[in-house]
Parts: structure tokens; sequence; C-alpha cells
């Protein structure tokens, strides 16, 4: 109808692995994550500890490897293990399954607004990815997963996942699924000054357009399910706020000049390593970087035409130049090295300014 519309759709789509992701080399690399059978008092057991010794290389028994290097081992220098990553040529194509449900708004009665809500659910299979470290060693050592416990391989002499020989495999792979689900949110409204009462300035227009991440499941092979909505760290990776929105509020002046001033939110987020999901959870709390707080942003622009051909423009972003979070990569690998942050998500440069002019011939 002329106030309202539904809509919908449902997709299967695949993609098929890349160059990278099936033949970049693996090698071994430095990780971020600390080794749970190191130091004179280590987190498990030693016949927990041992299940992945390359004990036939040492050419030794379990219980002898055990008895001579348990509470021996060295912990990796600088929080840093060995970790050997890649491309992996038995990748599978990865299909995905996406539904979508909504309404358009656009009442008679409201002249100039528009809204629309939509209901979205991505359901990916045989996504390629790679399996978080940390997670590697929780499934092994706490959940006794033989699997996962074939990806960790340590040195046959001193027991450490350092060295030469020592590492934990984490090359790219077929994960079993991430299923996303929530909402997204659209409203826009144009306001004639004129036409209520006040000088005929134009219009102010007002666009907002925001994001509910209801659900963030991700399902690893073996190793079972978690949730990453509004979390972030080791094992989730880059924040994923429940919400964020932007808010743009625009000022069309009728002497070819428009200002605007915008709102960037992004919802708290908290660290996965303090969740109750064993996955996650690698025996020791976070308090310091329990959570990274909302964060605000607000921008201001312009923009002049000076003639029909020549635009001029400019603008501050983050005009409070606020910091981005500060967060640790040593102790707990919470965050991606070396920024100490997260500059995908939060302003990594602070206030900057722009200028640009346009001309068209």
């Amino acid at each position: 109808t002329r106030d309202i519309r539904f809509r919908g759709a449902y997709s299967r789509t695949e993609r098929a692995p890349n160059v990278v992701e099936l033949f970049i080399p693996q090698t071994i690399q430095n990780g971020e994550y600390t080794d749970p059978c190191s130091g004179p008092t280590p987190l498990y057991s030693a016949d927990v500890c041992y299940r992945t010794a390359n004990l036939a290389a040492a050419g030794v028994s379990e219980a002898a490897f055990a008895s001579n290097i348990y509470g021996q081992i060295s912990p990796c220098p600088a929080g840093e293990c060995n970790e050997k990553v890649g491309g992996n040529t038995a990748l599978k194509p990865e299909i995905a399954y996406t539904t979508t449900l909504g309404f358009v708004f656009t009442p008679s009665f409201v002249p100039g607004l528009y809204a629309s809500l939509d209901y979205w659910d991505i359901d990916l299979q045989n996504a390629i990815g790679t399996l978080p470290v940390t997670g590697i060693l929780t499934g092994c050592y706490q959940d006794n997963i033989a699997t996962l416990c074939d990806d960790i391989h340590r040195d046959p002499v001193n027991g450490t996942i350092n060295g030469t020989q020592g590492f934990v495999s984490a090359a790219s792979q077929n994960l079993t699924s991430i299923h996303k689900r929530g909402w997204d949110v659209q409203a826009d409204y144009m306001l004639r000054l004129g036409e209520h009462g006040l000088p005929d300035w134009g219009t102010i227009n007002t666009d907002f357009v925001g994001t509910y991440l209801a659900h963030d499941y991700i399902t690893v092979p073996v190793e079972g399910s978690y949730e990453c909505a509004g979390l972030f760290g080791a094992t989730c990776g880059q924040p994923t706020p429940r919400w964020r929105h932007k808010v743009r509020w625009t000022w069309a002046t009728p002497w070819n000049v428009d200002l605007s001033l915008q709102w960037r939110y992004i919802a708290q987020v908290k660290v996965d390593v303090n969740s109750s999901n064993p996955i996650m959870n690698f025996g020791t709390p976070d308090i310091i970087d329990a959570k990274i707080p909302a964060y605000s942003y607000f921008d201001l622009a312009a923009t002049w035409r000076i003639r029909d051909n020549l635009i001029l423009s400019g603008g501050v972003n983050n005009i409070f130049d606020k910091d981005p979070p500060v967060l640790d990569t040593l102790a707990f690998p919470i965050a991606q090295a070396p920024t100490n942050s997260w500059p995908a998500v939060y302003d990594a440069l602070g206030r900057t300014i722009f200028i640009n002019l346009t001309a068209k011939f």
C-alpha cells in the first residue's frame, strides 16, 4: 500500500576458497598465547599435558617423558609460543543460506518520513577460517578432544611449544558453521523549515541507520559452539557489539551550502576470556580489560557548491579526539598486535581534518 510495503528474500550462495587460502605456504611464527603446561606449577596435570607430546620422536615412553620434563618446561618468551599457519589444499567451498524479512513504512500522514525494519538470518556452512590457538589448547587439555590434541606438537627434547620443533597447527580449514541473526533499522526524515512557521532556510534532513546483533554463533569441528555477540578477544577476535548506529543531521541551506553533524555509536563489548564457555575461558579472568566501554564519535562536515561543476567540501572527524581502547596483547592476546587495539572498529588516528575540491569538465 501507499503507507507500508513488506519485503523478503531467501538465497543460497557459494564461495570457493581463494588462492591465498589454498596455497599460501605453511610457516611457523610467534603466536600470542601461553603454554598451560609450562612453568613449575602447570595449569594441567602431567598425564593431561603429554597427550600430544612427540613421544616417538623423543624415543621415550609417555611416563618417562612426563616424569622427566613435567614442571620444568620453560614458558614461551614474552608470552609468545609457536603457531603454524598457512593454506590448505583440502578446503571445500563455503555455502551460505540467507533469509531476510522486513517492511518499509512511508506514512502519508507524516510527509517526509521513511522508515524500515528488517530481520536477517545468515547461516554459513563450511566457513573457511582458522581455529584460535587458545581454543585448540582448551579443547585438548580440558575436554580431551583427540583431533584438537593432534594439532599440538611439543618439542621432543624439552617439551616446549617453541623452538624449532614445537608449535600448534592453526592452518586454514573449513569451520562447521557461522550463524548470525539480527535486525537492521533505518529512518530518514526531511523537515522543510518554511512549512513549520520558520524562515524558509532550506531543510533539515535526519538519517538514521542501526544494526542489532542478536546472535553470532560459531561452531568449530568437534570443539563445540560459542556465542560472540557482544564479545571480543582471543577466540572471538574483532569486537562484535550487539548494537551500533549512525545518525546524521544535515542542514541543506538555500545558499548552496550544506552543513552536517554525524554521531557514530558503538555499544560496549566484553572480553571473551571471562565467558563461562570453556572454549573461550582459559582458566584466568582478565580484570583489567574486562570490557571496552561504549564509544561515541562526532563528525562535522560542510559542502559548498561554488558552481555547477565546482564543489568544495571539508570537515572534522572525531571532533573530540577520542582515543581508541588500548588493550593487552601479552598476558591475554585479546587485541590485534601490534596496535594493541582494533583499528578496524575504533578510530586509531584520533581527530582528522579533511578538505576536498571537485571540478568537473
